[in-house]
């Protein structure tokens, strides 16, 4: 015996099928639109990231460009020339000559002393080390190879000619860049100093 069966769609279901299928290609549409506008989002995210990153690149390039136009062609000896030569401590020197011009007392030997120290050992001296060559500039380390005494008024001179150097007075400063420094508190004869160790970069461009 064989048996048939009949499938019977309610009439209720075939309208809901009939909307769905005359709605399904403003469904596509509008799916295809959004997926187009967040499209647009990322793409536009994207293109301001790739521009901010450009123009930061080129910021760079502008401060290095201006960089080295200011500093090619500065003098390699900058340091010998004026760092080298700065005396420090003038106050006190000038008391301790004031009062050995002035006595002979016992205890002159300890001010002739300090005196002396402060007239021919008290100065900068720096002395070359490695040197790193890169494609527009070489780079040399110059250590100073003695600690010095200085009062506050020193220490500002000689960090401030190396960190903000002033063209107008020297425009031949090169390029100097602190990689260490070592400040110290002192106790002088008649003032409070500060021992001084520096490193330093000094970077000619080509």
């Amino acid at each position: 015996m064989k048996h048939s069966f009949e499938l019977t769609i309610p009439p209720h279901r075939i309208v809901i099928y009939s909307i769905i299928g005359s709605l399904l290609p403003v469904i596509c549409a509008v799916a295809w639109t959004q997926s187009s506008i967040a499209s647009a989002e990322i793409d536009r995210e994207s293109l301001l990231a790739i521009g901010e990153q450009l123009h930061k690149k080129s910021g760079a390039h502008e401060r290095n460009r201006q960089i080295i136009l200011r500093f090619r062609g500065k003098d390699p000896l900058f340091l010998h020339r004026r760092l080298e030569p700065m005396p420090f401590l003038a106050s006190e020197t000038s008391i301790l000559r004031s009062r050995l011009s002035r006595s002979a007392l016992p205890e002159d030997a300890q001010l002739d002393k300090r005196l002396h120290a402060l007239s021919t050992e008290n100065a900068l001296s720096f002395v070359e080390g490695s040197t790193d060559v890169a494609a527009n500039y070489k780079e040399t380390i110059e250590n100073q190879n003695k600690s010095v005494e200085l009062e506050t008024q020193d220490l500002i001179n000689v960090l401030t000619s190396l960190d903000t150097p002033d063209e107008q007075e020297d425009p031949m400063t090169p390029h100097m860049i602190i990689s260490e420094v070592r400040i110290e508190r002192k106790k002088g004869f008649f003032q409070e100093t500060w021992g001084l160790i520096l490193k330093v970069i000094r970077r000619e461009y080509s």
